[in-house]
């Protein structure tokens, strides 16, 4: 995680990076995520999704872009709070209750604690570093069009086999 954010500071200046080489749990999520801030989460469990996504409900100004994804399709999602309203709803919501009530774990919940990613790599399903990259492109497409105030979705959905990406819209602003 430093060597990620060393690497990237001198890259984008203006953005400040903060390394945390932790598992993101009940009793840091407070510490890591805060008012006004902006979270990319590209997590690979719905136990953490919940718990970054109850965080971020509990800020008046947030702005929360979850990335996901199988072998050959995936999906983001964004919620973006302003002075205490969602402006999109929640990621944890009615219309994905994989998030909503999640049957898998978060890493750092499993005993001993420092094999937690190893036990999810065993159960996980294989990666295609295409859909990864697509998503994570997806993501800062979703970040630049909320920043300049044109964000008129909740989420995204894409399919790289048949190139193809469709926006959703639930929330009524």
């Amino acid at each position: 995680a430093q060597e990620t954010a060393n690497s990237l500071t001198p890259q984008f200046p203006r953005i400040l990076f903060k390394a945390f080489p932790h598992y993101l749990m009940d009793n840091n999520v407070a510490e890591v995520i805060q008012e006004g801030d902006v979270v990319m989460s590209c997590v690979d469990n719905h136990d953490t999704r919940l718990l970054i996504s109850n965080r971020c409900c509990k800020l008046n100004n947030v702005v929360f872009v979850s990335g996901g994804n199988d072998y050959e399709d995936g999906n983001l999602q964004v919620h973006v709070r302003e002075n205490g309203k969602n402006k999109t709803l929640p990621i944890a919501n009615r219309f994905h209750p994989e998030i909503l009530n999640p049957t898998d774990m978060n890493p750092g919940k499993i005993k001993p604690v420092e094999k937690g990613c190893e036990k999810l790599i065993e159960t996980s399903s294989p990666q295609l570093l295409f859909t990864n990259k697509s998503i994570a492109s997806f993501m800062l497409n979703c970040l630049w069009t909320q920043q300049d105030g044109r964000l008129k979705y909740d989420e995204v959905y894409v399919d790289v086999v048949n190139n193809r990406a469709r926006e959703v819209v639930r929330f009524v602003k």
